[in-house]
C-alpha cells in the first residue's frame, strides 16, 4: 500500500469510527446552562453539547476531532440529524417534566446546511415534533462556508412559523460577514468566547463587544456571551448591556436528566450559586 492510500485508509476509518460512535451511543448530549439577565429566575435556557460517554473507549477520537473529520468529508449531516432528532425525542418523552425549559439550543454545521436533503428531513422533524420544537434554537457557525443561500433562508423561514429560533454563533470570531446577519434574520447573536474573555484587559475586545451588544438591541436580537469565566468578565458584559451569559462561571454542561422537573436553574446548580452571581458587588447592574 503506498502512502496516499494508507492515508485514505485511515480516513476512511476515523470516518466509520466518527458513524459508529452516535448510533453505537458512544456519543452523549449534554446542557449547559445560559443565565438570562432579565429573568435569572423564571425557567432556563440550555444548549445541548456533544461529549463521549464515560464508557466509550480510550481510543475514540473526542468530539471535536470527529465533528472535525466529519466537515473535511462533507458529512456531518447524519450525527446533526441525530442531535435533532435525539433532542426532539427527549423533550417528548419527559415533556412534563421540562416545563421550566425555555430554549435548547444545538448546533448545526454549515456542511449539513448546505444539504437540501438535511434541510427536508430537519423540517420534516420540526413538523414531527411541532411542541417540542417550538423550544428549539438553531445554532449557526462559519456562516461564511453556506453556499446553499435560497435554500437555507427558505429553510430558516419556514423553520420559525413552527417556533424554532435561529443563533449565529461564534460571532466575532474569523471574517464575520455583516451581511448573514441581515439576511438570515437571527433571533440570538452569541459572542465569541476567545474576544469575551479578553475584554477586561484588551480595549479593543470590549470595543468589539461593545458594538456588537449595540448591533443585537438595534436589530432587536438576544445577545449571549460565552466563555464567561470569572465575576470581572460578568461585570463588564453587564455593563455593556449584553442580555445572556455562557461559561464556566455560570456551569459546566451536565446530564440533561438533572433538569427534569427544575423550575429554574437555582434547581440545578449548587445552593446559593445562583444568588452568589445576582448579588454581586454591582448587584444594580441585573436591573
Amino acid at each position: 500500500m503506498n502512502p496516499f492510500e494508507l492515508h485514505e485508509a485511515a480516513v476512511d476509518y476515523q470516518h466509520l469510527q466518527a458513524a459508529e460512535c452516535w448510533h453505537g451511543h458512544r456519543l452523549g448530549l449534554f446542557w449547559q446552562p445560559v443565565l438570562c439577565r432579565s429573568a435569572p429566575y423564571e425557567g432556563y435556557h440550555v444548549e445541548a453539547l456533544l461529549r463521549l460517554q464515560p464508557n466509550a473507549a480510550p481510543t475514540m477520537l473526542d468530539t471535536t476531532e470527529l465533528i472535525h473529520r466529519l466537515e473535511a468529508r462533507g458529512s456531518t449531516s447524519g450525527l446533526d440529524n441525530w442531535v435533532i432528532s435525539s433532542s426532539l425525542d427527549f423533550l417528548a418523552r419527559h415533556g412534563d417534566a421540562l416545563n421550566g425549559l425555555r430554549t435548547l439550543s444545538v448546533n448545526v454545521s454549515p456542511c449539513s446546511l448546505n444539504n437540501d436533503d438535511f434541510l427536508d428531513d430537519t423540517l420534516a422533524l420540526f413538523r414531527a415534533y411541532p411542541e417540542q420544537s417550538a423550544k428549539l434554537c438553531l445554532e449557526i457557525t462559519e456562516v461564511s462556508r453556506l453556499s446553499n443561500f435560497r435554500s437555507i433562508q427558505r429553510f430558516l423561514a419556514q423553520s420559525r412559523t413552527l417556533g424554532v429560533k435561529v443563533a449565529l454563533d461564534d460571532f466575532g470570531s474569523g471574517y464575520s460577514n455583516f451581511r448573514y446577519v441581515i439576511d438570515l434574520q437571527f433571533d440570538i447573536i452569541k459572542i465569541d468566547g476567545s474576544i469575551v474573555r479578553t475584554i477586561c484587559h484588551n480595549r479593543a475586545s470590549r470595543a468589539v463587544v461593545s458594538s456588537i451588544a449595540k448591533l443585537a438591541r438595534d436589530l432587536n436580537c438576544t445577545s449571549v456571551a460565552e466563555w464567561v469565566e470569572d465575576t470581572d468578565t460578568l461585570q463588564a458584559l453587564l455593563a455593556l448591556d449584553i442580555h445572556g451569559f455562557q461559561g464556566k462561571l455560570v456551569a459546566m454542561a451536565m446530564e440533561p436528566a438533572r433538569f427534569l422537573n427544575a423550575r429554574n436553574l437555582n434547581c440545578v446548580l449548587p445552593k446559593g450559586h445562583l444568588d452568589g452571581l445576582l448579588l454581586n458587588p454591582d448587584s444594580r447592574l441585573w436591573a
